[in-house]
């Protein structure tokens, strides 16, 4: 298990950012992404402030204040792509748990 959070604040949002996490798993794990908090700037395409969630099969874009619904890979990789443009507006980020489970293609 383990915690992915990105803060936002006026001094971390002076210049765009962008971060990208790739989880790969062993053994045919999946990777299980849960939201505890998510306050990211709205844009109707999510061109601003967004989060992207993708493995094989998915990909999706968040952003606004609504938290994204648990997320399940397909497979054994996992992406989590978090970008933010330079502008004025600020929300809090976000905070998501990641969890490790067998697929259904594990081995024990």
């Amino acid at each position: 298990m383990g915690t992915m959070k990105r803060t936002l604040t006026p001094t971390t949002k002076l210049v765009k950012q962008t971060y990208e996490t790739v989880i790969c798993m062993y053994g045919f794990q999946v990777a299980e992404i849960v939201f505890s908090s998510f306050s990211t700037e709205y844009e109707a395409s999510c061109n601003f402030d967004m989060v992207s969630l993708m493995d094989d099969v998915h990909y999706n874009r968040y952003c606004g204040n609504n938290k994204p619904p648990d997320f399940k890979s397909a497979r054994e990789t996992a992406y989590v792509y978090f970008s933010s443009n330079a502008n004025s507006v600020t929300r809090p980020g976000f905070m998501a748990t990641i969890t490790f489970t067998k697929g259904k293609n594990s081995v024990d």
